[in-house]
């Protein structure tokens, strides 16, 4: 466990993910410091930066392949078409425009006028067909060849919510000062992909601001069939363990100052209900091999068995004194 040297990615302070290994000695990162982002080719035994591409923004999700680091990348002040870069072995980067899938981040205001709108699709890249999918909120979802970068769009069997995308487009419409829809995806294999997230709006009540968070639920989407099958309609998130996709989240209740959700839902990948956890509580699984962590607050956590369901162990410490340790593999963990 000896550092074996440094070296400096970025000339300012700034961070550094999507860390991939796709070929030995040579790591790929996105180094981004304030509004400049980079995707960097490293030898790490050596120390030394082989590479250097700038991004036209920040990633907001990553995949990969076997051969290829994929980056999902919205605008910055402006709703716009999102970008795909696909990055190589070499730390060369290929980019592709989705004209009918946006993404972006509008800010205005400053201080406690300060107000920012925000669209994110989920990005779910299969890594044996070299594929990789955008799924919007509303709209077809996109599927990019990996090696030719062409674009197909699919519309999915399912509720459309266009009409509330465009009323959010309006800045006056419904006196609502922040609204966004912010979705995460995953390929879960055998042509199947995962979604959830929510829909984001600060609502003016009593001369209040409120932040209203509404679940978009769990759905499944076949993209053999390009149908779309809901899970959970009140969850906001997923964790993905062995043969499993947990259902998870729920709502954020500004005026409780409390979650409200479906606990944690086990569905096999063909959507069949396995087992159910903590019903009617707003809770988070972090998937490590055979096990889940669950967290209670206030210092308390479950071990719990995926396969079943069953809480193995109850967890209790002091976290200011002994905090418990971040799980850095963890999917829900981001790093």
């Amino acid at each position: 466990m000896r550092v074996r040297g440094d070296r400096r990615l970025s000339p300012v302070r700034g961070c550094a993910s999507a860390l991939t290994w796709l070929r030995p000695r040579r790591l790929l990162a996105v180094v981004q410091a304030a509004a400049d982002a980079a995707v960097v080719l490293v030898d790490p035994l050596g120390c030394r930066v082989l590479r250097r591409e700038l991004l036209p923004s920040a990633p907001w999700a990553s995949g990969r392949t076997r051969g290829e680091l994929v980056l999902l990348l919205g605008s910055w002040g402006a709703v716009a078409p999102a970008r795909l870069a696909v990055v190589d072995a070499a730390g060369r980067v290929r980019l592709r425009t989705l004209d009918r899938v946006l993404a972006g981040i509008v800010e205005e205001g400053e201080g406690e006028e300060h107000r920012a709108r925000t669209i994110q699709p989920g990005l779910a890249v299969d890594p044996d067909g070299r594929r990789a999918y955008l799924v919007p909120a509303s709209g077809p979802l996109a599927e990019v060849d990996l090696e030719s970068l062409a674009v197909s769009y699919h519309e999915l069997d399912r509720p459309s919510p266009l009409g509330r995308l465009l009323r959010w487009l309006d800045p006056v419409a419904q006196a609502k000062v922040l609204e966004g829809p912010v979705r995460e995806a995953r390929w879960l294999g055998g042509g199947t992909i995962a979604v959830s997230g929510s829909d984001y709006s600060l609502v003016r009540k009593d001369g209040q601001e409120l932040m209203v968070q509404a679940p978009a639920g769990l759905t499944l989407v076949d993209t053999r069939s390009w149908t779309a099958r809901v899970l959970d309609r009140e969850a906001s998130g997923f964790a993905v363990a062995s043969g499993l996709v947990i259902a998870q989240g729920g709502r954020w209740d500004s005026a409780l100052d409390r979650g409200l959700g479906p606990g944690l839902r086990a569905f096999d990948l063909d959507g069949r209900e396995r087992w159910r956890l903590r019903a009617g509580e707003y809770r988070w699984l972090d998937p490590a091999g055979p096990v889940g962590y669950v967290w209670l607050g206030e210092g308390r956590a479950e071990v719990v068995d995926l396969a079943t369901g069953a809480v193995l162990r109850r967890l209790e410490r002091d976290e200011h004194r002994d905090p418990f340790p971040q799980l850095l593999a963890a999917q829900s963990a981001s790093w």
